[in-house]
């Protein structure tokens, strides 16, 4: 299977390597403690299956089913290769992964969480998530080149490569290299914040708009995110929810979701099934509406 795995990996030229990275980790932490020295031809769906139950004692189910994907791309390529007549992983035992609700923030409690944020930068940089619904790591991968005074331009991300995060070339998809426009509010907090970085040696357009001369971790701004939801008092999210928070305010003032769709870098089908708990709480509004029609 150690053979099997390093030849897979040689073979998918189309995968990034961001992707690449996550699955090598995937493996070394989970299937290769498992499977690595055993022969792929001895590998039963039995097996599989108890790889499986081990897996789910120790990891939550979205987990195990990524995996579990992982695996089924090894032995897939093991097919192909004529090791194998067809991969134990689809004659194993399926099991049910619970999806749960995003949670998000209304406006208030977003307002109750920043006005606890005292540090100038990290109170734009939230502001920014709220008011944009980006990812993190395409805000932190901004650079003043980006902004042309009303609008930002997303055309990267950050991404994790060999356990490192670095600037990728790219964003997460091709619907994700897009044009957002900002509040008038924040266009001048952000021409404000540029010119009080303008202080800094060597400062010029190539600058990280929310680090500098290079940009800040994401797991040092998850860090003082929760910092200061615990010091607000407000229901926790994750940082990603402050994305959830903007499209769900947009989905509530009926923006049409074509619309919602491209400010996130979605397609409507993703949309759709992302924000589908919203959606469905719209349904007791359309059935408000339809009482009053004369039957």
């Amino acid at each position: 299977m150690d053979e099997l795995y390093q030849e897979c990996r040689s073979c998918d030229l189309r995968c990034k390597d961001s992707t690449l990275s996550e699955q090598e980790a995937e493996y070394m932490i989970s299937i290769k403690p498992y499977f690595g020295e055993m022969m792929v031809d001895k590998i039963t769906p039995q097996l599989v299956d108890a790889w499986q139950k081990q897996q789910l004692e120790k990891y939550a189910a979205s987990t195990v089913q990524r995996r579990k994907g992982t695996l089924s791309k090894m032995f897939t390529c093991a097919v192909k290769s004529g090791y194998i007549a067809r991969s134990p992983v689809s004659l194993s035992s399926s099991f049910k992964v619970m999806t749960q609700e995003q949670s998000f923030w209304e406006v208030e409690t977003f307002e109750k969480f920043i006005s606890c944020v005292d540090d100038e930068r990290y109170n734009l940089l939230f502001t920014s998530l709220f008011a944009t619904g980006m990812r993190i790591g395409e805000a932190l991968s901004l650079k003043w080149s980006d902004f042309d005074g009303n609008k930002i331009h997303v055309t990267k991300t950050l991404k994790r490569v060999r356990n490192k995060t670095v600037l990728g070339d790219s964003p997460k998809t091709e619907r994700s290299n897009r044009w957002i426009d900002l509040p008038d509010s924040l266009s001048i907090r952000l021409k404000s914040w540029k010119e009080s970085m303008r202080n800094l040696d060597g400062f010029n357009d190539d600058f990280f708009i929310f680090g500098g001369i290079t940009f800040l971790r994401p797991t040092t701004t998850r860090y003082r995110f929760n910092g200061y939801v615990k010091k607000s008092g407000v229901p926790r999210i994750t940082l990603h929810g402050l994305r959830h928070s903007h499209a769900s305010f947009l989905i509530s003032k009926r923006i049409p979701d074509l619309m919602i769709a491209r400010r996130l870098g979605h397609s409507i089908n993703t949309l759709y099934k992302t924000y589908a708990h919203i959606y469905r709480s719209l349904g007791d509004e359309l059935l408000n509406a339809i009482e009053e029609l004369p039957c």
